[in-house]
Formats: structure tokens, sequence, C-alpha cells
């Protein structure tokens, strides 16, 4: 089957496979345009946003190749029994983690490059993430701790302990305490402690 259309005078016969073509190609449009709406209505007034990814959200949405990974991640989940706005959703929490993963893991590690930290926890840090934590849930803890002014390496530590500071303890395992003073993390260790002695 093929089809005859005319465009500016010009008549001209498309097949089944150019109509389909054609189809998908502008599916794509609407999709990248669909996309950035997404993006933009989930984030655009998250306060924590650039601080935590670096970039603002304006910056991002004129991103091309971010709208192409979040319709790819929405074409790969299509389900008719999830609404629309959830799968667009998903699709826009998932390519952002995808693009953002690896250089916010070695923000964490940046900032949290101190031996105190893995004394503290009695274990190296890229062991502690590996083994109890996804990098998503960290961002996650981060937005939720995230103030007005807070530096990159405070954000970090402070969501990174936040997160595994009352669960993975043993025995003999560091608690961390803020100094009011400054935007400095402290460890100690609870067995070398006592009321009159700073560890």
């Amino acid at each position: 089957m093929s089809f005859d259309i005319e465009i500016h005078g010009q008549k001209i016969t498309l097949t089944n496979e150019d109509v389909e073509e054609i189809y998908r190609v502008q599916e794509r449009e609407y999709r990248l345009c669909d996309a950035r709406s997404a993006f933009q209505n989930r984030y655009e007034y998250d306060d924590t946003f650039e601080p935590i990814y670096g970039v603002t959200v304006e910056e991002l949405a004129e991103d091309e190749s971010f709208r192409s990974d979040i319709v790819d991640e929405f074409e790969g989940s299509l389900d008719c029994e999830i609404p629309e706005t959830t799968m667009w959703d998903n699709a826009v929490d998932n390519a952002l983690f995808e693009k953002f993963c690896i250089p916010i893991k070695q923000r964490i590690f940046e900032a949290c490059d101190d031996p105190n930290f893995s004394l503290a926890f009695d274990r190296p840090l890229d062991k502690l993430l590996n083994d109890y934590a996804d990098i998503s849930v960290v961002i996650s803890v981060a937005s939720r701790v995230y103030e007005p002014g807070m530096d990159d390496k405070t954000l970090w530590i402070t969501a990174v302990t936040e997160m595994f500071e009352d669960e993975i303890r043993t025995p003999e395992a560091a608690f961390v305490e803020k100094d009011a003073y400054s935007t400095i993390c402290h460890w100690k260790r609870r067995s070398a402690c006592t009321t009159s002695k700073t560890c």
C-alpha cells in the first residue's frame, strides 16, 4: 500500500515504511518536548537541585542528550497499567541518576576523604557504600539535609553520616558529632571517650 501526498505543489508517493518512519521521527520529537516538561515540572521549584547536581534545572533542560536519555527511559518502560505522569517521573529520575551517579560518587569520596571517616565506621568508605547503600539513597538524604549556604563537603559528609550513623555500627563504632561553631564534622570513637577527655 502506498500514499500519495502533495507538499508545496509537489506530489510524493510514500510507502507504508516511509509513513511509519515519519511517524516515529515525529513521535520522538513530541516526546523530547514532553521530556523537557516532565523534568521541569518535577524539579523546577526544588531549591536543592543545583547544590546536589552542580547544574541548574534550566541548564539541564536545554541538554538535548539528557532529554533524549529521558525519552529512552520512558520508551523502555512503557506500561499501560502505570499512569503516564508516573512513567515520565520515573524516566526523569532514572536518567538523572544515570547521568550524575559517577560524578556525585566522586564528590562524595572527595568530601569524605579523611581516614577518620573510615575509622569511625570500621570500614573504608567504598566498602561502606557498596555494602549498605545506593548512591541514589545518599542523594535523597542530601536533598533532605541540605541547608542554604551549605558547602559541598559539608553537604555530602552530613548526608553520608546521617545515613549510616544509626544503622550499621559495631559495638565499638564511632559516633559523629558536628561542631556547632564550624562546618567540620569530627569523628570520635565511643570506646575512647570520657566526660573529661576529648577523643
